[in-house]
């Protein structure tokens, strides 16, 4: 038995080495994240080196190899300040709560689907129900189903693509200014939407953005996400609207430089709840801590973020993203 136990402290020994070695490399790579667009993807695990650090001390430590356990510490502590930079409030780890003037969902349903009934009910009934649901990847077959939410969602906008970036955005309440972004792009030509609702009960009006930048797959692609984030951003910046949102799938994480590039440009603010801070992709993964929050709502000043939280996916890769605000007195 002892030889047994013998065996198995020696192959772990030897793993948490290695273990550490890649993982060292992994975030020296995501500190270079603003000079090539593959250092840039190892940015968005962030919070998996912060866990895997604290988990390599704990074994470095064990097996006595103190100055594999001090870089191990090194890079979870360093990869947990970094991941709240970009906060709001970085030492807020659970949403405020209260009583919310609005209610929007982020939804990336996935091009591919070709049923719909579950989201349907899913949206009509009292979990579900939204002021203002936009389906990202939106298809033809997804504005077939447009009529099914019509009694509930009246005001709507159909913006299909056979490709993965339609959009769809419905509404509870009819739009006081409605506007198709255009887009154009090094890549191809792409948009946004803009909306300005005002439910009755609401002081105040606001304004919705809603985008789906293409995934930095290259560098052309990486420059194409970057010049539809910025725009839109920029745009927001000379919106005189008091009250935006600015929500989508923008195949970013918080924790890339250029995350901070959006912050700046438009004024808004970002904030999440938990350690993981609301992942939404991959759904199909069923460990929250390997998720990663690729999908996004900012705010503007005159809100307060009541509550943000991924919901169900119903067998999307993406959980759909809701968040809730209220206007401040």
């Amino acid at each position: 038995m002892r030889g047994v136990i013998a065996r198995i402290e020696k192959i772990l020994n030897s793993l948490s080495k290695k273990l550490l070695e890649t993982l060292a490399f992994a975030f020296l790579l995501s500190l270079f994240a603003e000079f090539y667009y593959l250092f840039d993807l190892f940015s968005h695990f962030t919070l998996q080196y912060a866990i895997g650090g604290f988990i390599l001390t704990v074994m470095c430590l064990y097996f006595r190899r103190y100055l594999y356990a001090a870089v191990a510490i090194f890079i979870a502590l360093f990869s947990v300040v970094e991941s709240r930079l970009n906060l709001q409030d970085p030492s807020q780890f659970t949403a405020p709560g209260g009583q919310a003037d609005y209610r929007l969902i982020t939804y990336n349903h996935n091009y591919a689907r070709t049923t719909f009934d579950r989201i349907a009910d899913y949206f009509l009934s009292s979990e579900g129900m939204a002021d203002i649901v936009v389906f990202q990847e939106a298809t033809a077959r997804t504005v077939a189903q447009a009529e099914k939410l019509s009694a509930v969602y009246p005001y709507q906008i159909h913006e299909p693509q056979e490709r993965a970036f339609g959009m769809m955005l419905i509404s509870r309440y009819e739009f006081i200014e409605s506007e198709k972004i255009v887009l154009a792009g090094p890549y191809y030509m792409s948009f946004a939407l803009r909306v300005v609702v005002q439910p009755p009960e609401a002081s105040e009006p606001i304004a919705v953005y809603a985008l789906h930048p293409h995934p930095p797959s290259g560098p052309v692609a990486k420059a194409q996400r970057e010049y539809e984030l910025q725009t839109v951003a920029a745009r927001i910046a000379e919106d005189e609207h008091e009250n935006i949102v600015m929500m989508g799938d923008w195949n970013i994480t918080p924790f890339s430089p250029y995350f901070k590039d959006v912050l700046d440009l438009s004024g808004l603010y970002y904030q999440a709840y938990g350690f993981m801070q609301n992942p939404t992709w991959l759904s199909i993964n069923g460990f929250k801590f390997l998720k990663i929050p690729i999908d996004h709502m900012l705010f503007s000043d005159g809100l307060t973020q009541i509550n943000k939280y991924a919901g169900p996916a119903f067998m999307s890769d993406h959980h759909m993203l809701v968040g809730e605000y209220a206007v401040k007195d």
